[in-house]
């Protein structure tokens, strides 16, 4: 039913664990196509490209099954929603990830926000707030 996509470190998986929801973890739904260790290993662009592109097609696999899945595995997919938190919270939260550098993900942070510009796709500042107009959007195209 819908993909919500947010950059890595901004507490999807927190905001997942301690709410009750529909939606589902990309990364636990897809690890059978991607593990935490794919952005460490040495690829070529062309195998990153290859690889989140196979995500893609799994999410839209997902989303024609009625599901809802938040994560932050793409290559350039367009989302239903985008999730980007305040930047000091996002920075403060990344710290704290020891597999994650402010910089990658700083880059895809612009990079959402430009495919949301370009696409016209709804901006959120939180999770709970993108929640309710996925569900006010779905249950309205019943």
């Amino acid at each position: 039913m819908s993909i919500i996509l947010s950059p890595p470190g901004t507490g999807k998986t927190t905001w997942l664990n301690n709410t009750t929801t529909i939606f589902e973890d990309a990364d636990i739904v897809l690890n059978k196509y991607h593990n935490c260790n794919f952005e460490r290993e040495n690829h070529t662009e062309t195998d990153r490209e290859k690889h989140y592109k196979i995500i893609d097609e799994q999410l839209k696999i997902l989303k024609n099954d009625n599901r809802h899945i938040i994560g932050s595995l793409y290559w350039d997919i367009v989302p239903d929603a985008i999730v980007i938190i305040d930047n000091l919270e996002h920075k403060k939260r990344v710290k704290n990830r020891n597999d994650l550098s402010w910089d990658k993900v700083e880059e895809i942070t612009t990079y959402l926000l430009k495919h949301a510009n370009v696409f016209s796709i709804p901006l959120f500042t939180s999770f709970g707030e993108c929640e309710k107009y996925i569900l006010n959007h779905t249950l309205n195209l019943s």
